[in-house]
């Protein structure tokens, strides 16, 4: 009894085939009963779905409304076995429903099944279902692989739904699933991809499409998951299957910012994931002092800008402590470097904390 096999919501029984025939034909049940040769009560029990249509019987209701006693039998048959296809339905329904109440307690299910497109009017069962068809597992098993394992999150002090934070994560499993790369990933292709993307960047011609592409052809998934109300999320890394996979959430629409996430994530893909492809890592806007998150940025940094072209920006005389003057002074020495100017007025706003910094452009994401 597979999910697309179609079950009716109710069976319909012979007797209620009887009730149609004889109102339709202006037949009263006392001559029903007459032609049927039975008593009125009897005609009464035989009006609901308590009397099955026996050979006797079926052959009698060909006499009276002229409907062969074939006819009559095959719709028993196929009453009797529909009913026993819904019993075995509801049951397997109950289980559902004992699964998906536990499943509440870790997702917003209404959520998900909507941003899946999955019909809410669906049996529970054909929902997880297809959820099993979309993770390739059971929701339960991915729960309990992929939920419990996160202690690299990094947690944010604004409010944050785990819930939604959860179901996040299914979206942003099934995306880089369904966004398998074209070539199989190896080990420091994330940091030539790195290299690449930077090239592009400095030749002010990166575009969102390219960054996909270069990830792909190094065999690490790419793919945008729209963040959730109250999930602050900016980037996530993760194993799926035999590659791995970055998704972001475009949760602010500046291409300076989309560089730097996925910079990070390629820093955790390439100095974390060696030895346990079972961690992920979550990115939120709440900057995370550990070990692991400041290789992470370190990576990105260095790569975007090496440490020898930041320090010769750094070092520079500069007469006045105006920022038109700063900007200005940083402008014409990125330049000279061959670096993209904005991305060294983005980082050096960011790490001097200058957030009123004048001449920073925020480039939307194209």
């Amino acid at each position: 009894m597979g999910i697309n096999k179609y079950i009716p919501r109710r069976a319909v029984h012979p007797s209620e085939i009887i009730k149609e025939e004889i109102k339709a034909r202006g037949i009263s049940k006392t001559e029903l009963a007459e032609r049927l040769g039975m008593k009125k009560p009897n005609i009464s029990r035989l009006l609901t779905t308590s009397t099955d249509i026996t050979v006797p019987l079926a052959m009698k209701l060909e006499e009276a409304l002229g409907i062969s006693a074939d006819s009559w039998l095959s719709l028993q048959t196929q009453y009797n076995r529909v009913k026993e296809m819904i019993a075995l339905r509801d049951a397997k329904e109950d289980k559902a429903a004992k699964i998906e109440n536990l499943l509440s307690n870790l997702y917003n299910l209404s959520l998900l099944y909507r941003r899946l497109g999955i019909d809410a009017t669906k049996f529970i069962y054909e929902k997880l279902a297809i959820l099993l068809d979309y993770l390739g597992e059971d929701l339960l098993l991915f729960s309990n692989r992929n939920i419990s394992m996160h202690g690299a999150f990094k947690k944010s002090k604004h409010e944050t739904s785990i819930k939604n934070q959860n179901t996040w994560l299914v979206l942003a499993f099934i995306s880089a699933r369904r966004n398998k790369p074209l070539l199989e990933y190896s080990q420091g292709n994330a940091e030539k991809a790195a290299v690449e993307i930077c090239s592009l960047v400095h030749k002010e011609c990166l575009k969102e499409v390219d960054i996909k592409n270069i990830l792909s052809s190094y065999g690490i998934s790419y793919s945008v998951v729209e963040k959730l109300e109250h999930t602050p999320i900016d980037g996530y890394s993760t194993w799926i299957n035999d590659y791995p996979a970055i998704i972001t959430t475009h949760r602010y629409n500046d291409m300076n910012r989309l560089v730097f996430d996925v910079l990070h994530e390629l820093g955790h893909i390439h100095l974390h994931f060696n030895d346990d492809k079972e961690v992920s890592f979550l990115s939120t806007e709440e900057f995370d002092n550990t070990n692991i998150e400041l290789e992470a940025n370190k990576f990105a940094q260095d790569h975007l800008i090496s440490i020898e072209k930041w320090n010769s920006l750094m070092n520079m005389k500069v007469d006045s402590l105006f920022n038109n003057k700063i900007v200005q002074k940083l402008t014409n020495k990125a330049k000279e470097l061959g670096l993209n100017p904005n991305i060294v007025l983005w980082r050096y706003r960011f790490e001097n904390q200058l957030y009123a910094l004048q001449g920073v452009k925020t480039n939307p994401i194209q």
